[in-house]
């Protein structure tokens, strides 16, 4: 039995509203609305389940129906562990990746699952839980497939087969979320990513775009001022501003660049190998 089910069992049992339930346990309704609904779950920890507990059995007692402390949240806190069971930590990375790479508008996906854009932002980094984790795949599945009617875009992301038809993509999209092991592993983007890199001419892109032809000031390398980088992001953006201060330069001298920017995060990012190029 899930949390949402076990806390709609003693509001009924007990008679009572969404409102007394919050009075008692010092929460909103709107709080107390989202548990009973399964758009939210406490942590087994936290004290809004022995709140809810305590109030669940202060109510009882009220009515006479005596409910003891302990077991109410005993129960509780056995309903919350059953959604435990599910792998959320690789569920999130999954969920981050497949908006990242889809490049999907969490406000979007919002409207059309009937969830609240930032919770489905806390979702995503691990930060919240949906109480009923099947339920959420299958709505975020939904409206992935809906949304884009190419399946081939899909098909690509998730490396199966082309004629693959709506149902087996919604369950190859839906085993991707919720797998264990990722479907689409890291290696996967390290080599495509490596694989690329060895393919690239730059002395061919240079032609291509008559970069050769542009007038350059005929000046040594050009050592600018420090500058510091915050960030991933910015870690990025400096390693191109190196990589373009470079090129702009008449020096023929080897230059040597020592980087700690993790592999794996290059890799994954697709438009910083295209900027690369471009800048």
């Amino acid at each position: 039995m899930d949390f949402k089910t076990a806390l709609n069992n003693y509001i009924k049992k007990l008679n009572c509203t969404s409102k007394e339930l919050a009075i008692k346990a010092n929460l909103s309704e709107t709080v107390i609305s989202r548990y009973r609904n399964g758009l939210r779950t406490p942590g087994v920890n936290k004290d809004e389940i022995k709140n809810l507990a305590n109030a669940i059995s202060v109510i009882s007692y009220e009515k006479k129906i005596n409910l003891n402390y302990d077991e109410v949240l005993n129960c509780l806190i056995d309903s919350v562990n059953k959604n435990d069971e599910f792998n959320y930590d690789n569920f999130c990375k999954n969920f981050n990746r497949l908006l990242n790479d889809l490049k999907i508008n969490i406000k979007d996906m919002a409207k059309y699952i009937n969830f609240d854009a930032s919770y489905i932002s806390r979702i995503r980094y691990n930060k919240a839980k949906p109480s009923t984790p099947s339920e959420f795949c299958n709505k975020v599945c939904s409206y992935v497939i809906n949304r884009f009617n190419d399946n081939d875009i899909l098909i690509k992301f998730l490396n199966c087969d082309k004629n693959i038809n709506d149902k087996a993509l919604f369950d190859n999209l839906y085993n991707f979320l919720i797998n264990n092991e990722n479907t689409i592993t890291e290696s996967k983007y390290i080599n495509d990513f490596l694989i690329s890199l060895d393919d690239f001419n730059l002395n061919d892109f240079i032609k291509a775009i008559k970069f050769d032809e542009l007038k350059v000031p005929n000046i040594p390398f050009y050592k600018a001022k420090t500058k510091s980088y915050y960030g991933i992001e910015e870690m990025k953006r400096g390693e191109l501003d190196f990589f373009k201060a470079t090129v702009l330069s008449k020096d023929t001298e080897d230059i040597f660049m020592c980087s700690d920017m993790p592999m794996e995060d290059m890799a994954e990012d697709i438009s910083f190998g295209k900027n690369g190029c471009l800048e």
